[in-house]
């Protein structure tokens, strides 16, 4: 069998990550919505104000989904670029128009630094949303860097999993 390489590494620990905050969501009380509810409201689009949104239930999230126009959308010449975010999450109590939150794991140093401020610059487009960053191997300079953005722009940065425990307590409250 062939060694796995770092950058397939890398995917299934994010893959791995992801499932965990998945599963955290769950034990709040939210659930995943059907494939077939997914893609409607991607076709939706970013306003869900106008989705008749009683069907889908008051509490659910969507793995992997492409609703928001990315920043890279200008440099597609006449081709629309959707951002896939990691989790997009609807409270009818809390966030009626929608929470975003992107998952970055990195356990060893690499190319995740030079990606983080697209990622910023993606969730500022669309707030409220959480930057979640988990592992080892970010630089104690990008940690810091994505702290400020919290200060300077509301941007929600949780940098370990106790951390996200409190956040997703506050932000989210017990099971309901």
């Amino acid at each position: 069998m062939a060694p796995i390489s770092d950058g397939r590494r890398s995917a299934k620990s994010g893959s791995r990550n992801e499932g965990m905050f998945q599963k955290l969501l769950e034990s709040y009380g939210f659930v995943e919505l059907l494939p077939i509810q997914k893609r409607q409201i991607e076709r939706w689009g970013p306003d869900i104000s106008t989705l008749p949104l009683r069907q889908f239930g008051h509490r659910w999230f969507i793995c992997q989904a492409r609703m928001f126009p990315s920043i890279f959308e200008d440099l597609e010449a006449g081709h629309e670029h959707k951002w896939k975010v990691d989790f997009f999450v609807y409270d009818s109590l809390r966030y009626k128009s929608g929470y975003v939150i992107e998952c970055k794991y990195q356990d060893s140093p690499g190319s995740v630094d030079e990606k983080l401020p697209y990622t910023v610059q993606n969730l500022l487009t669309r707030k409220p949303a959480c930057l979640f960053m988990s592992g080892d191997g970010f630089t104690p300079r990008s940690k810091h860097w994505a702290l400020k953005q919290n200060a300077r722009v509301g941007l929600d940065v949780v940098q370990s999993f106790e951390a996200m425990m409190r956040f997703m307590n506050e932000k989210f409250g017990h099971k309901q």
